[in-house]
C-alpha cells in the first residue's frame, strides 16, 4: 500500500513539475554564445531569436540537442534514414516546439531517439503558444522500427523516453517508409519498435487522438501518464 502511495504521488509529481515548467518563461541564462545557433550534426539549424532556434531536415550523424535553446521544428525533423543511422539526444530540461502538423519528429528505422529528461527538469515536446490547453497544433513524436515494414530489416534502434512530455499534438500527419503510408494522428506513436525501446515517467497531454499509439510491435514501457486524449489513451 505504501509502495503505490508512493508511486501515485511520484506521477502526480511529474505532471506538477510539466505545469509549472510549461508555464514559467524560458531561463535566459545560456551557456550557448548569444546570437548563434549551434550546428546539429550535420543539420546548421536557423536563428530565430536569442537562444532561439529553428531546426528540420534529415539528422544522418550523432547529435544532441542542448537545453540551453528552445527548439522550434520547421517542418519534419528526421533521425536518420535507409543509408545512414543516428541517435539523437535531447538533454534535460530542453523544449522542442512546433504550430502545424508538418512538424513533427520522426525516427526512423534503426535510428535512435534518446531524451533524457529528469524529475526536475523533464524534456518537454510542445506546441507554439502560450499555455498547454491545446489540441492538435503540431504533428508528434513517432518512433519507428522495422517490424511491420514491406522490405527493409535491420537492428531495431535503442529509443529511450526518460521524463518526458509530449503535449498538444495530433494533427494528421502522412509518413510513408519502404513503400508504406501511414498516417499518425496521435501525441506520441511507437510502430514497429521491439523491447529495445524503453519509456519510463513519459506524459502524454490534450491529443487530438491517442495519446500513445502503438502497432507492431512490443515496446518497454513504465510508469506511463495519460490526460486530455481525445480517445483512447493508449
Amino acid at each position: 500500500m505504501n509502495t503505490l502511495t508512493s508511486s501515485r504521488r511520484t506521477i502526480a509529481l511529474i505532471f506538477t513539475v510539466f505545469v509549472a515548467l510549461t508555464l514559467t518563461a524560458c531561463d535566459s541564462d545560456s551557456n550557448a554564445a548569444q546570437g548563434t545557433c549551434p550546428d546539429i550534426g550535420n543539420l546548421t539549424p536557423v536563428e530565430l531569436a536569442l537562444n532561439e532556434c529553428g531546426i528540420s531536415g534529415e539528422l544522418t550523424q550523432d547529435a544532441t540537442l542542448p537545453s540551453t535553446i528552445t527548439w522550434f521544428l520547421n517542418g519534419r525533423l528526421q533521425v536518420g534514414n535507409a543509408s545512414s543511422h543516428a541517435t539523437l539526444d535531447i538533454d534535460p530540461g530542453t523544449e522542442i516546439r512546433g504550430d502545424s502538423a508538418d512538424d513533427h519528429l520522426l525516427v526512423f528505422p534503426g535510428s535512435a531517439l534518446r531524451a533524457n529528461g529528469t524529475g526536475a527538469s523533464p524534456v518537454r515536446f510542445l506546441s507554439n503558444d502560450d499555455g498547454v490547453d491545446g489540441s492538435g497544433e503540431w504533428g508528434g513524436v513517432f518512433l519507428r522500427g522495422f517490424n511491420g515494414l514491406p522490405t527493409l530489416t535491420g537492428t531495431q534502434g535503442a529509443n529511450r523516453l526518460d521524463y518526458v512530455v509530449v503535449a498538444e499534438a495530433g494533427a494528421p500527419v502522412e509518413v510513408t517508409i519502404d513503400g508504406q503510408t501511414v498516417t499518425y494522428q496521435d501525441n506520441l506513436v511507437l510502430n514497429g519498435v521491439d523491447s529495445n525501446t524503453l519509456l519510463t515517467f513519459v506524459q502524454s497531454h490534450n491529443s487530438a487522438r491517442d495519446g500513445l499509439h502503438i502497432l507492431n510491435g512490443d515496446p518497454r514501457l513504465s510508469w506511463i501518464l495519460v490526460t486530455g486524449a481525445q480517445r483512447d489513451g493508449i
